[in-house]
């Protein structure tokens, strides 16, 4: 809440008729959601237009109205995941930042709520043992292991990374300092670790799929390779 870009986006929701007639209010959302669905990590302006999605629904005498305007209730959403949440109620599904307690006061939802409920194994989400059920819900209603294009492109990402992994694990094992080649070497080096971090970042699609899967791993190789340079 204390970014340039949010506090810009909250002055002009205050003057705007609605919450997507300003399109510069659309862009700050996209920008800080680094262009990724809050709810499935896709790049949904990759096919198709992105979509401003309410974790309070915008339904008349379910939440209060100030709720349709509020930045901490708009999420940067792909068309999939908008129509799949749809009307059901908020207490079904995780929030991706602030969620509202039992006194009507909003909160940041901790990382560790999200990470506690649910979780890759793979490139498949599972639903971890908490009481809230949430993660459960979640993969259910919003069909995160159940749409095709969806999961093939957390496959594509999944086996990317993992053959970059295998290319670098076996250059970094075959190193030695009086190779003539080393120079073409370290330079692969750097192209496989860079494309690597890339798959890693804020803006990439699947960016935790990638972390909770293979950064144990990227650490590991990192040290090694921190240890040549």
């Amino acid at each position: 809440m204390k970014s340039p870009l949010v506090r810009e986006a909250i002055i002009r929701l205050a003057v705007s008729e609605k919450y997507d007639s300003d399109p510069r209010v659309r862009e700050i959302i996209r920008t800080l959601y680094h262009g990724c669905c809050a709810y499935c990590e896709c790049k949904p302006e990759a096919g198709s237009s992105f979509e401003i999605e309410h974790f309070y629904i915008k339904k008349k005498g379910v939440y209060p109205e100030e709720y349709a305007k509020d930045i901490r209730n708009l999420h940067y959403s792909c068309k999939a995941c908008n129509t799949k949440k749809s009307t059901n109620k908020a207490d079904l599904f995780l929030s991706p930042n602030y969620r509202v307690d039992a006194n009507g006061k909003w909160y940041d939802t901790p990382s560790s709520d999200i990470e506690n409920s649910i979780s890759y194994k793979d490139y498949l989400l599972v639903a971890l043992n908490t009481d809230s059920g949430r993660g459960a819900s979640t993969i259910a209603k919003l069909q995160l292991n159940d749409r095709p294009y969806l999961v093939e492109s957390r496959i594509r990402s999944y086996s990317q990374v993992y053959k970059l992994l295998q290319a670098t694990s076996e250059i970094l094992g075959t190193y030695t300092r009086t190779q003539e080649d080393a120079p073409a070497k370290k330079k692969a080096r750097i192209i496989l670790f860079g494309l690597i971090k890339s798959y890693m970042s804020d803006d990439a699609e699947f960016s935790t799929m990638i972390i909770q899967n293979f950064g144990v791993q990227i650490e590991q190789l990192l040290k090694v390779w921190k240890k040549i340079k």
